[in-house]
């Protein structure tokens, strides 16, 4: 057999397989070894788990953990805000004195007001609202139109 310093330099054909393609025999049977360990010793783990054990003087137990009761409840007191008024359609001016006396517009049927979120000093709430139903510009209300940010002060 010919070795590799006998052959003239250049490509050489091959029959069958390339060999230049395939991985040399040690680093292929390491490989090999490698993935046969890693299932045995998985399997080996699989059978020996504490939860599958049979034995009932297994005193092998995880650690448990003590839950704190609950603080005692706090009284709140929950009172109606004086928000304006929903207005009857969104068509302009359909938001009168008639139905809001003070003027300040009316809220819109899908206004999405649902919640709020805390300022940073834990003292005022906002809320956004759509209002709807303003007067058109020239009158003073025409202003209560479209979204509003309402703040609530919390005490």
């Amino acid at each position: 057999m010919k070795s590799a310093s006998d052959l003239p330099p250049g490509p050489h054909p091959t029959r069958g397989i390339h060999l230049h393609s395939r991985l040399k025999t040690s680093t292929t049977t390491k490989l090999v070894c490698l993935f046969v360990a890693v299932l045995f010793f998985s399997a080996a783990r699989i059978r020996h788990t504490p939860e599958s054990s049979s034995r009932p003087h297994d005193t092998q137990r995880e650690p448990t953990i003590e839950i704190p009761p609950p603080p005692k409840p706090e009284s709140i007191t929950v009172r109606r805000l004086p928000l304006p008024p929903i207005a009857p359609t969104s068509d302009a001016g359909s938001c009168n004195t008639t139905i809001n006396p003070r003027g300040t517009g009316c809220i819109a049927k899908t206004s999405g007001l649902q919640s709020g979120n805390y300022l940073p000093d834990d003292v005022h709430v906002l809320a956004v609202a759509d209002f709807a139903g303003a007067p058109a510009a020239p009158d003073p209300t025409s202003i209560y139109q479209g979204r509003q940010l309402i703040i609530i002060k919390n005490e």
